[in-house]
């Protein structure tokens, strides 16, 4: 089975390239082409009439297998493969006719007779070109391919599965998500799906990190591939060593569907695409992928700008009949911390002890009370054992020697049930879209403020969090213009990029919370105009839940900030910032701040900050938003209510 380099990152979309800068505060990730394959000889006379080889050269299934981009198609045609093997015609990348003879004359051929033919090479066109040409097709000479034969019988496919790993802000490349698809064999049952294989594509980045990786992420600097691996890998990368949950939709594809699918895979290894971050990144070329086995979804026709995971499973939703069965499974952490809510607080104690410690197992459990606690004691402390080893991705002889004391110590005990893992009540799918415009009306400096904001991604602290994950915020490009009276119209914020991960920590997890913000914003003094700063600030620190939806968190942040009004044009600084995250409901959410800034490098000053963000949803994608903002800086206090009314979107 092929598949590419292991440096590889799959990612998504967005709109400019000011967030460079903070992306290489905590990014990852050229490519490399597949030597061109030369047609083999053929009559230069087709056996096709006129007619036929213009209607199959428009038709949209061969602009599929061609993966054409149907924006500009109609008035230039052009494929996102990029000139290598994939093309049989000088001219196929941007002449879908010039391409269909190519492949004509290479599967009328009789020379080579292998692997190397038109039909072995490109299984799919020459499924569908038989089909298409009706009685022409059934002189097309009959050429075996058992190199394909026993690559297409080893996968076995039945029907296709897109896999959706949840978001993972640890690495900016996995924040929003991922896409993929699973192969589903014949006979395999639903609890053995690891043994099945899985369709990816990713940007091969060969190490590149930092500016590097996020700059050529933006303009295209790197080439993606397709690639097919066993799905127990992506389930061990995604679950066991990210902890990201994992959903399944499986598609209502037929036989015929999911061969032409499979055995175009064939036809796309190790051939390199363009590759953008904001746009034509995994879940666009997965969506293109899935439009070769349909191209009666259109799914890369309604394509409008850049695509985010959760909002192409969205646009999947959107075909009647198409999914037909969802599945949730849970990451390892996710097991455990189910695992360590069904277990009583004598058996939490005493599992850590088991799991962190040498000392004997019998001692150990002489203060559990009874043998259930006990056999929960150590059924938590060999699982959660086994997941820091996993996590650590080292296991000495010790530890494996402690497994096996734990494993015998609970034989002899009754047999317990493993608790049930239900799955979220509400899908990311299911929350709100991805995209945000707003308007509002406050007041500032005694002055009546209308605003105006729009962000193109993607969830903040105090957005409804249904479907999303408590403690995560992520927003490109976050806009607000304000209206001042007096004033005139201004940009009032511009958040380039900000980035929040508030994990808690309790006696199992030990995570630590960060944030990243690369921004604009104004900052009022009175009887004075506005001071414009330019600001990158970095701050990490620990997070505690209070209860089962709320989270307290205090943070050290560092500061830069950047502007002619101030004393040498530039300040550093750090400071303490504490808050609260309160989600009462699905419908009512929370977020209250303070933040205390002194900076003693450039411009000396202090900046304390504090704000109340208060979010009703009216509906899945209507909220409405009061927000109260307290300021003191630059010789300046102030008080800023705004109201809001917010509307969610699809890109």
């Amino acid at each position: 089975h092929y598949n590419r380099p292991p440096t590889r990152v799959c990612q998504l979309p967005m709109l400019a390239a000011v967030f460079i800068l903070a992306w290489s505060v905590f990014a990852l990730v050229q490519p490399s082409c597949a030597a061109p394959i030369v047609p083999p000889e053929a009559p230069h006379e087709l056996p096709v009439p006129e007619e036929t080889l213009r209607t199959l050269s428009s038709h949209p299934q061969w602009h599929a297998l061609l993966h054409y981009d149907s924006l500009v198609t109609a008035i230039s045609p052009r494929s996102r493969a990029l000139p290598s093997g994939f093309f049989l015609s000088e001219d196929g990348r941007s002449d879908p006719r010039q391409e269909l003879e190519a492949t004509l004359r290479g599967l009328f051929a009789t020379a080579p007779a292998d692997d190397e033919h038109v039909r072995c090479r490109f299984p799919a066109r020459a499924r569908w070109l038989a089909q298409a040409l009706g009685k022409n097709g059934k002189s097309l000479p009959s050429i075996p391919c058992p190199r394909f034969d026993q690559w297409y019988s080893s996968i076995n496919p039945e029907s296709v599965t897109l896999i959706f790993p949840t978001s993972f802000l640890n690495n900016p490349a996995s924040a929003f998500g991922h896409t993929f698809l699973r192969l589903d064999q014949k006979g395999v049952a639903d609890d053995a799906r690891l043994l099945d294989y899985s369709a990816d594509f990713a940007a091969s980045t060969e190490g590149s990190t930092g500016i590097v990786y996020a700059f050529k992420g933006v303009v295209g600097g790197f080439n993606g591939y397709y690639s097919v691996a066993p799905f127990a890998r992506k389930v061990e990368q995604y679950s066991d060593f990210e902890n990201r949950d994992i959903w399944e939709y499986r598609f209502s594809f037929s036989s015929e569907e999911v061969t032409t699918l499979v055995a175009h895979l064939w036809e796309l290894r190790e051939m390199p695409f363009t590759y953008y971050y904001f746009d034509e990144n995994c879940s666009y070329h997965i969506l293109a992928l899935l439009d070769v086995a349909r191209p009666s979804l259109g799914l890369i026709q309604s394509m409008r700008s850049w695509v985010i995971p959760v909002d192409s499973i969205r646009q999947l939703q959107q075909s009647p009949g198409l999914i037909q069965k969802i599945t949730f499974r849970p990451s390892a952490a996710t097991k455990l911390r189910s695992r360590i809510d069904a277990s009583p607080q004598s058996a939490q104690a005493a599992a850590l002890e088991v799991a962190t410690t040498r000392q004997p197992i019998p001692e150990i459990l002489s203060s559990v009370p009874s043998d259930h606690d006990r056999a929960a004691a150590l059924d938590l402390g060999y699982d959660y054992l086994t997941y820091e080893l996993i996590r650590k991705r080292d296991e000495t002889a010790e530890d494996k020697q402690r497994l096996w004391s734990i494993l015998a110590a609970r034989s002899a005990l009754p047999q317990a049930t493993s608790p049930d893992i239900p799955a979220p009540a509400i899908r990311p799918e299911e929350g709100h879209q991805s995209g945000l415009i707003s308007l509002g009306v406050g007041r500032s400096e005694d002055r009546t403020v209308s605003e105006l904001g729009i962000r193109p991604a993607f969830h903040t602290l105090s957005d409804p969090q249904a479907g999303y994950l408590l403690g995560n915020q992520i927003q490109f490009m976050d806009t607000t213009l304000r209206l001042t009276e007096r004033r005139g119209l201004e940009l009032n914020r511009l958040n380039a990029i900000d980035i929040v991960a508030l994990t808690p920590r309790d006696s199992f997890f030990h995570p630590t919370s960060w944030r990243v913000n690369l921004s604009y914003r104004q900052y009022q003094r009175e009887g004075l105009n506005p001071i414009g700063l330019g600001s990158l600030s970095v701050g990490g620190g620990w997070t505690y839940a209070l209860a089962e939806r709320s989270l307290v968190y205090g943070l050290i942040d560092g500061a830069l900030e950047y502007s002619e009004s101030l004393d040498r044009a530039h300040a550093a600084g750090l400071g303490p910032r504490v808050g609260l995250v309160l989600s009462l409901n699905n419908s009512l959410s929370t977020e209250l701040f303070a933040s205390r800034v002194q900076f003693f490098t450039g411009d000396s000053h202090t900046e304390f900050t504090s704000g109340l963000s208060q979010k009703v949803a009216l509906t899945r994608d209507w909220t409405l938003a009061l927000d109260v903002q307290y300021t003191d800086a630059f010789q300046n206090k102030s008080w800023n209510p705004m109201l809001r009314l917010e509307r969610f979107f699809s890109p």
